[in-house]
């Protein structure tokens, strides 16, 4: 049974073409959560690093188009851009719950899932 309100979670897992990529992720990651802060419908969000270079966002929304308005613009979009040349993979999965999910099964859904989506991106120069 759902605790609360059903919100829509959105979780992503980046993988880092290379620790030279670290100081543009970072930048990029800073503007992103600088958006994120004033949009409107974010619930609550979260970041994990997974040991090497694997990084993991989580965010939940009230309702899709709050979070398509966020993905869509703004910093966000521009880290879109960026990904072939900051990633070598990510992967990203959207469901519903009644609460903020746990990182333990949040990265055991994201892997076991047949709606994760997974990327993978060709080497690109600088």
């Amino acid at each position: 049974m759902l605790s609360g309100p059903v919100m829509l979670i959105v979780v992503t897992r980046l993988g880092l073409r290379s620790w030279l990529r670290f100081p543009a992720f970072v930048r990029s990651t800073r503007a992103v959560n600088a958006q994120m802060e004033s949009s409107q419908g974010l619930l609550d969000s979260g970041f994990h690093f997974e040991f090497p270079h694997h990084f993991w966002t989580m965010t939940a929304w009230k309702d899709e188009a709050s979070m398509r308005l966020f993905r869509n613009s703004g910093a966000h979009l521009e880290a879109m851009r960026l990904i072939g040349k900051l990633a070598k993979n990510a992967s990203t999965l959207t469901f519903t719950s009644g609460e903020m999910p746990v990182w333990k099964d949040v990265k055991c859904r994201v892997r076991s899932s047949p709606e994760t989506r997974h990327f993978t991106y060709e080497s690109v120069s600088s």
